[in-house]
């Protein structure tokens, strides 16, 4: 599966939240998969620090 680019998520998320937001491929492994035998590989991971905060995230994600 190709990996999607979105110019800018990174920077955009990064500006605006105080949470973690990580686009490394090593974080991104760690969250690839879980105890099924699926993986399926995000973008990026952010762990928000506030329902607003990750509110925030998705908004901006859905720009």
């Amino acid at each position: 599966m190709a990996q999607t680019v979105v110019p800018g998520l990174e920077r955009r998320l990064k500006a605006h939240l105080l949470g973690e937001v990580e686009f490394d491929a090593f974080t991104r492994g760690r969250y690839a998969t879980d105890a099924s035998h699926y993986q399926i590989m995000p973008l990026g991971v952010v762990a928000p620090r506030s329902v607003k905060e990750a509110e925030h995230a998705l908004a901006i994600a859905r720009e």
